[in-house]
Protein backbone atom coordinates (compact mmCIF):
# COMPACT_ATOMS: atom_id res chain seq x y z
CA UNK A 1 0.00 0.00 0.00
CA UNK A 2 1.54 3.03 -1.23
CA UNK A 3 1.72 6.17 1.56
CA UNK A 4 2.18 9.94 1.00
CA UNK A 5 5.17 11.19 1.86
CA UNK A 6 3.42 13.29 5.03
CA UNK A 7 2.19 10.58 6.23
CA UNK A 8 3.62 9.09 9.21
CA UNK A 9 4.36 5.08 9.61
CA UNK A 10 2.78 4.74 12.36
CA UNK A 11 -0.77 6.45 11.20
CA UNK A 12 -0.94 4.29 7.68
CA UNK A 13 -2.67 0.74 7.51
CA UNK A 14 -1.05 -1.83 5.14
CA UNK A 15 -3.18 -4.58 4.22
CA UNK A 16 -2.50 -7.78 4.61
CA UNK A 17 -3.37 -11.55 2.90
CA UNK A 18 -5.26 -12.39 5.44
CA UNK A 19 -8.69 -14.94 4.99
CA UNK A 20 -12.22 -13.30 5.51
CA UNK A 21 -12.71 -16.45 8.06
CA UNK A 22 -10.22 -18.78 10.05
CA UNK A 23 -10.99 -22.00 11.77
CA UNK A 24 -10.28 -21.69 15.78
CA UNK A 25 -10.28 -24.15 18.41
CA UNK A 26 -14.03 -22.92 19.43
CA UNK A 27 -14.78 -22.64 15.80
CA UNK A 28 -14.62 -20.09 12.58
CA UNK A 29 -13.80 -16.91 13.17
CA UNK A 30 -14.55 -13.81 10.95
CA UNK A 31 -12.33 -11.14 9.94
CA UNK A 32 -13.35 -7.67 11.65
CA UNK A 33 -10.79 -5.61 10.36
CA UNK A 34 -7.26 -5.23 8.77
CA UNK A 35 -5.41 -3.44 11.98
CA UNK A 36 -3.08 -0.15 11.25
CA UNK A 37 -0.11 -2.84 11.91
CA UNK A 38 0.92 -5.83 13.88
CA UNK A 39 3.29 -5.09 17.13
CA UNK A 40 5.93 -3.02 15.04
CA UNK A 41 5.33 -0.41 11.88
CA UNK A 42 5.57 -2.63 8.66
CA UNK A 43 3.90 -5.64 9.80
CA UNK A 44 0.80 -6.53 8.49
CA UNK A 45 -2.77 -7.41 11.45
CA UNK A 46 -5.87 -8.33 11.21
CA UNK A 47 -8.41 -8.52 14.13
CA UNK A 48 -11.30 -11.43 14.05
CA UNK A 49 -14.27 -11.55 15.83
CA UNK A 50 -15.60 -15.11 17.93
CA UNK A 51 -19.81 -15.09 17.44
CA UNK A 52 -19.83 -17.65 20.65
CA UNK A 53 -18.24 -14.89 22.92
CA UNK A 54 -20.89 -13.88 25.13
CA UNK A 55 -19.62 -10.65 26.76
CA UNK A 56 -18.62 -7.66 25.59
CA UNK A 57 -15.77 -7.85 23.89
CA UNK A 58 -13.31 -5.34 21.74
CA UNK A 59 -13.98 -7.56 18.54
CA UNK A 60 -18.07 -6.28 18.84
CA UNK A 61 -17.01 -3.15 19.85
CA UNK A 62 -18.32 -0.32 17.60
CA UNK A 63 -15.47 2.19 16.78
CA UNK A 64 -17.62 5.84 16.92
CA UNK A 65 -14.47 7.96 16.73
CA UNK A 66 -11.38 7.35 14.68
CA UNK A 67 -8.75 9.16 12.72
CA UNK A 68 -6.83 5.99 11.97
CA UNK A 69 -7.30 2.43 12.11
CA UNK A 70 -6.32 0.19 15.72
CA UNK A 71 -3.13 -0.76 15.58
CA UNK A 72 -2.16 -4.35 17.32
CA UNK A 73 -0.83 -3.47 20.87
CA UNK A 74 -4.00 -1.25 20.85
CA UNK A 75 -6.34 -4.00 20.38
CA UNK A 76 -4.16 -6.07 23.81
CA UNK A 77 -4.34 -2.27 25.67
CA UNK A 78 -7.96 -2.68 25.10
CA UNK A 79 -8.64 -6.70 25.85
CA UNK A 80 -6.68 -6.45 29.17
CA UNK A 81 -8.45 -3.43 30.46
CA UNK A 82 -11.84 -4.83 29.23
CA UNK A 83 -11.34 -8.10 30.95
CA UNK A 84 -10.45 -6.18 34.40
CA UNK A 85 -12.76 -3.67 34.03
CA UNK A 86 -15.65 -6.35 33.16
CA UNK A 87 -14.25 -8.69 36.61
CA UNK A 88 -14.01 -5.86 38.50
CA UNK A 89 -18.00 -4.62 37.80
CA UNK A 90 -18.75 -8.42 38.36
CA UNK A 91 -17.23 -8.69 41.96
CA UNK A 92 -18.67 -5.13 42.97
CA UNK A 93 -21.45 -4.89 41.10
CA UNK A 94 -22.47 -1.58 43.09
CA UNK A 95 -19.35 0.41 41.65
CA UNK A 96 -18.66 1.64 38.42
CA UNK A 97 -15.33 0.45 37.33
CA UNK A 98 -12.36 2.59 36.06
CA UNK A 99 -9.15 0.92 34.48
CA UNK A 100 -6.02 2.24 32.57
CA UNK A 101 -3.73 0.29 30.56
CA UNK A 102 -0.48 0.46 28.83
CA UNK A 103 1.59 -2.54 26.78
CA UNK A 104 -0.93 -5.04 28.25
CA UNK A 105 -0.04 -3.85 31.91
CA UNK A 106 -2.66 -2.20 34.30
CA UNK A 107 -1.40 1.51 35.24
CA UNK A 108 -4.34 1.96 37.44
CA UNK A 109 -7.57 0.53 38.18
CA UNK A 110 -10.33 1.47 40.77
CA UNK A 111 -13.91 1.77 41.76
CA UNK A 112 -16.01 4.63 41.88
CA UNK A 113 -19.67 5.97 42.90
CA UNK A 114 -19.73 7.53 39.33
CA UNK A 115 -18.32 6.93 36.54
CA UNK A 116 -15.95 10.27 36.95
CA UNK A 117 -14.49 8.93 40.42
CA UNK A 118 -13.78 5.54 38.75
CA UNK A 119 -11.81 7.14 35.98
CA UNK A 120 -9.50 9.68 38.75
CA UNK A 121 -9.15 6.41 41.06
CA UNK A 122 -7.98 4.33 37.98
CA UNK A 123 -5.72 6.97 36.21
CA UNK A 124 -4.24 8.28 39.83
CA UNK A 125 -2.51 5.12 40.04
CA UNK A 126 0.59 6.00 37.60
CA UNK A 127 -0.18 9.55 35.43
CA UNK A 128 3.30 8.84 34.11
CA UNK A 129 2.61 5.48 33.12
CA UNK A 130 -0.94 6.33 31.18
CA UNK A 131 0.33 8.57 28.95
CA UNK A 132 -0.76 7.01 26.04
CA UNK A 133 -2.69 4.09 27.21
CA UNK A 134 -6.13 2.78 26.63
CA UNK A 135 -9.01 3.97 29.38
CA UNK A 136 -12.18 1.29 30.14
CA UNK A 137 -14.95 2.40 31.73
CA UNK A 138 -18.27 0.40 32.77
CA UNK A 139 -20.63 2.78 32.52
CA UNK A 140 -21.80 5.65 29.74
CA UNK A 141 -19.66 8.50 29.89
CA UNK A 142 -20.62 11.94 30.39
CA UNK A 143 -20.03 15.34 29.91
CA UNK A 144 -18.24 15.35 33.79
CA UNK A 145 -15.77 13.03 32.47
CA UNK A 146 -14.98 13.78 28.64
CA UNK A 147 -13.39 17.09 30.82
CA UNK A 148 -12.10 14.87 33.28
CA UNK A 149 -10.48 12.50 30.27
CA UNK A 150 -9.08 15.81 28.81
CA UNK A 151 -7.81 17.86 31.30
CA UNK A 152 -4.73 18.40 33.06
CA UNK A 153 -3.31 15.96 35.42
CA UNK A 154 -2.68 17.08 38.96
CA UNK A 155 0.64 15.53 39.16
CA UNK A 156 2.10 15.13 35.90
CA UNK A 157 1.13 19.28 34.91
CA UNK A 158 0.70 17.86 31.58
CA UNK A 159 -2.74 17.25 29.43
CA UNK A 160 -3.67 13.71 30.11
CA UNK A 161 -3.02 11.85 26.20
CA UNK A 162 -5.35 8.88 25.98
CA UNK A 163 -5.40 6.60 22.99
CA UNK A 164 -8.63 5.06 23.41
CA UNK A 165 -11.43 5.32 25.11
CA UNK A 166 -13.72 1.66 25.75
CA UNK A 167 -16.93 2.39 27.18
CA UNK A 168 -20.80 1.56 27.05
CA UNK A 169 -21.67 4.61 25.30
CA UNK A 170 -21.51 8.25 25.91
CA UNK A 171 -23.52 10.83 26.24
CA UNK A 172 -24.46 13.35 23.07
CA UNK A 173 -22.67 15.98 25.63
CA UNK A 174 -19.46 13.90 25.97
CA UNK A 175 -19.32 13.06 21.88
CA UNK A 176 -19.19 16.97 21.48
CA UNK A 177 -16.05 17.69 24.10
CA UNK A 178 -14.40 14.69 23.14
CA UNK A 179 -15.22 14.37 19.25
CA UNK A 180 -12.73 17.65 19.11
CA UNK A 181 -9.74 15.67 20.36
CA UNK A 182 -7.76 12.73 18.55
CA UNK A 183 -9.07 10.23 21.04
CA UNK A 184 -10.57 7.76 19.60
CA UNK A 185 -13.79 5.80 21.20
CA UNK A 186 -14.98 2.24 21.10
CA UNK A 187 -18.30 1.32 22.61
CA UNK A 188 -19.20 -2.12 23.79
CA UNK A 189 -22.08 -3.92 25.40
CA UNK A 190 -23.47 -3.16 28.82
CA UNK A 191 -21.01 -4.79 31.60
CA UNK A 192 -24.13 -6.86 32.91
CA UNK A 193 -24.29 -9.02 29.63
CA UNK A 194 -21.48 -10.85 31.90
CA UNK A 195 -22.55 -15.12 31.55
CA UNK A 196 -20.16 -17.96 33.58
CA UNK A 197 -18.42 -19.39 31.17
CA UNK A 198 -14.89 -20.65 30.57
CA UNK A 199 -13.18 -19.17 27.20
CA UNK A 200 -10.30 -20.34 26.20
CA UNK A 201 -6.83 -18.98 25.11
CA UNK A 202 -4.93 -19.98 22.36
CA UNK A 203 -1.50 -18.64 21.69
CA UNK A 204 1.31 -19.46 19.09
CA UNK A 205 4.60 -20.81 19.63
CA UNK A 206 7.25 -21.69 16.89
CA UNK A 207 5.79 -25.58 15.10
CA UNK A 208 2.60 -25.13 17.52
CA UNK A 209 0.30 -23.71 19.76
CA UNK A 210 -0.78 -23.41 23.41
CA UNK A 211 -4.93 -23.90 24.05
CA UNK A 212 -5.59 -22.93 27.92
CA UNK A 213 -8.88 -22.10 29.88
CA UNK A 214 -8.55 -18.56 30.62
CA UNK A 215 -7.96 -17.38 34.23
CA UNK A 216 -11.12 -15.84 36.22
CA UNK A 217 -10.71 -15.23 39.61
CA UNK A 218 -13.03 -17.39 41.74
CA UNK A 219 -12.92 -14.74 45.21
CA UNK A 220 -16.02 -12.85 44.68
CA UNK A 221 -16.42 -12.07 48.34
CA UNK A 222 -15.22 -12.51 51.54
CA UNK A 223 -16.86 -16.59 51.45
CA UNK A 224 -13.99 -17.34 49.34
CA UNK A 225 -10.89 -16.25 51.37
CA UNK A 226 -9.30 -17.20 55.20
CA UNK A 227 -8.19 -15.34 57.55
CA UNK A 228 -4.69 -16.74 58.02
CA UNK A 229 -3.03 -14.39 60.61
CA UNK A 230 -3.79 -11.44 62.07
CA UNK A 231 -7.74 -9.66 62.64
CA UNK A 232 -8.64 -7.53 59.49
CA UNK A 233 -12.08 -6.11 59.34
CA UNK A 234 -14.44 -6.52 56.40
CA UNK A 235 -13.20 -3.19 54.63
CA UNK A 236 -9.54 -5.05 54.69
CA UNK A 237 -11.15 -7.76 53.33
CA UNK A 238 -12.93 -5.86 50.41
CA UNK A 239 -9.92 -3.80 49.80
CA UNK A 240 -7.29 -6.76 49.51
CA UNK A 241 -9.98 -8.51 47.25
CA UNK A 242 -10.03 -5.83 44.53
CA UNK A 243 -6.03 -5.59 44.88
CA UNK A 244 -6.44 -9.34 44.19
CA UNK A 245 -8.53 -9.13 41.18
CA UNK A 246 -6.46 -6.18 40.12
CA UNK A 247 -3.13 -8.38 40.37
CA UNK A 248 -4.61 -11.41 38.40
CA UNK A 249 -4.70 -9.22 35.24
CA UNK A 250 -0.99 -7.69 35.84
CA UNK A 251 1.82 -9.48 34.28
CA UNK A 252 3.74 -11.90 36.53
CA UNK A 253 5.25 -11.33 39.16
CA UNK A 254 2.70 -9.17 40.27
CA UNK A 255 2.63 -7.16 43.51
CA UNK A 256 -0.30 -4.42 43.98
CA UNK A 257 -0.96 -2.26 47.10
CA UNK A 258 -3.87 0.01 47.37
CA UNK A 259 -7.31 0.41 49.42
CA UNK A 260 -11.00 -0.01 49.22
CA UNK A 261 -11.42 2.06 45.65
CA UNK A 262 -8.20 1.67 43.74
CA UNK A 263 -4.94 0.61 43.41
CA UNK A 264 -1.65 3.36 44.09
CA UNK A 265 1.10 1.16 43.06
CA UNK A 266 0.93 -1.87 40.68
CA UNK A 267 4.39 -3.97 40.62
CA UNK A 268 4.27 -5.66 37.02
CA UNK A 269 6.25 -8.13 35.14
CA UNK A 270 8.82 -8.83 37.23
CA UNK A 271 11.39 -12.14 37.49
CA UNK A 272 11.76 -11.23 41.23
CA UNK A 273 8.59 -10.81 43.37
CA UNK A 274 11.12 -8.62 45.77
CA UNK A 275 11.55 -6.46 42.49
CA UNK A 276 7.54 -6.24 42.21
CA UNK A 277 7.33 -5.17 45.96
CA UNK A 278 9.92 -2.75 45.15
CA UNK A 279 8.29 -1.31 42.02
CA UNK A 280 4.70 -1.27 43.82
CA UNK A 281 6.00 0.40 46.86
CA UNK A 282 7.80 3.34 44.63
CA UNK A 283 5.07 4.23 41.76
CA UNK A 284 2.75 4.13 45.62
CA UNK A 285 5.40 6.80 47.32
CA UNK A 286 7.05 8.56 44.62
CA UNK A 287 4.60 9.08 41.64
CA UNK A 288 1.46 9.75 43.64
CA UNK A 289 0.20 13.07 45.29
CA UNK A 290 -0.78 11.21 48.69
CA UNK A 291 2.06 11.96 50.77
CA UNK A 292 1.45 8.63 53.00
CA UNK A 293 2.88 6.97 50.06
CA UNK A 294 1.68 3.28 50.79
CA UNK A 295 1.13 3.52 55.12
CA UNK A 296 -1.69 2.02 55.98
CA UNK A 297 -3.14 0.19 52.22
CA UNK A 298 -3.13 -3.50 51.65
CA UNK A 299 -1.60 -5.71 49.52
CA UNK A 300 -2.04 -8.60 46.96
CA UNK A 301 0.62 -11.19 45.69
CA UNK A 302 -0.18 -12.87 42.82
CA UNK A 303 1.43 -16.09 43.93
CA UNK A 304 3.41 -17.54 47.07
CA UNK A 305 6.07 -15.28 48.76
CA UNK A 306 9.56 -17.99 48.75
CA UNK A 307 11.34 -15.85 51.04
CA UNK A 308 10.48 -13.44 54.20
CA UNK A 309 11.95 -10.26 52.58
CA UNK A 310 9.05 -9.47 50.17
CA UNK A 311 6.87 -8.96 53.09
CA UNK A 312 9.87 -7.30 55.28
CA UNK A 313 9.41 -4.35 52.84
CA UNK A 314 5.73 -4.39 52.86
CA UNK A 315 5.79 -3.98 56.73
CA UNK A 316 8.76 -1.27 56.28
CA UNK A 317 6.60 1.06 54.02
CA UNK A 318 3.68 0.39 56.43
CA UNK A 319 1.29 -1.49 54.41
CA UNK A 320 -0.96 -3.36 56.82
CA UNK A 321 -2.09 -6.66 55.04
CA UNK A 322 -2.01 -8.91 52.41
CA UNK A 323 -3.71 -11.53 50.44
CA UNK A 324 -1.64 -13.74 48.54
CA UNK A 325 -1.56 -17.68 48.13
CA UNK A 326 0.21 -20.21 50.37
CA UNK A 327 2.15 -23.04 48.84
CA UNK A 328 6.60 -21.94 49.21
CA UNK A 329 8.46 -24.12 51.70
CA UNK A 330 8.93 -21.27 53.51
CA UNK A 331 5.34 -20.33 54.24
CA UNK A 332 5.63 -20.92 58.30
CA UNK A 333 8.83 -18.40 57.83
CA UNK A 334 6.99 -15.59 55.87
CA UNK A 335 3.87 -16.18 58.25
CA UNK A 336 6.47 -15.27 61.07
CA UNK A 337 7.37 -11.89 59.29
CA UNK A 338 4.13 -10.88 59.12
CA UNK A 339 2.95 -11.50 62.71
CA UNK A 340 6.73 -9.62 63.67
CA UNK A 341 4.99 -6.63 62.00
CA UNK A 342 1.39 -6.76 63.29
CA UNK A 343 0.09 -7.66 59.92
CA UNK A 344 -2.86 -9.73 58.81
CA UNK A 345 -2.57 -12.30 55.81
CA UNK A 346 -5.42 -13.31 54.24
CA UNK A 347 -5.02 -16.33 51.19
CA UNK A 348 -7.80 -17.71 48.69
CA UNK A 349 -10.14 -19.99 50.03
CA UNK A 350 -8.34 -23.92 49.17
CA UNK A 351 -10.41 -26.09 47.41
CA UNK A 352 -12.89 -27.95 49.73
CA UNK A 353 -12.39 -31.44 47.53
CA UNK A 354 -8.13 -31.25 47.64
CA UNK A 355 -7.02 -28.75 50.33
CA UNK A 356 -3.75 -28.65 48.69
CA UNK A 357 -5.36 -26.76 45.63
CA UNK A 358 -5.36 -22.93 46.41
CA UNK A 359 -6.01 -20.50 43.68
CA UNK A 360 -3.16 -18.32 42.43
CA UNK A 361 -3.38 -15.26 39.85
CA UNK A 362 -0.92 -15.51 37.67
CA UNK A 363 -0.54 -13.93 33.99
Amino acid sequence: MARREDQKQYDVTIHGNFPEEIQTPTGPASKKMDLKYARNPGFTAALYSDPNSTEPTIPGARILNAAKDPGYINIEDADRALRLGSDLRRIFPKYVSGVVVKHEIPCGAGIGDSVCEAFENAWAGDPLSAFGGVVVLSEQVNKETAAALTSIDPVTKTRRIIEWVVAPGYTGEAMDILGETRIRLMEVDPFNTYQEGQELEVKRIRGGYLIGEQYRTKIVSPDFVEVKLGDPSNEDVWASILQWVIAGHTKSNAVVVGDGRRAYGIGSGQTSRVDAAHMALYKATKRGAEPQGARGLVAASDAFWPFPDGPALLAEAGVRGCIYPTGSNKDQEVLDEFAKHNMFVLIPRPDPNDPLKIERAFY
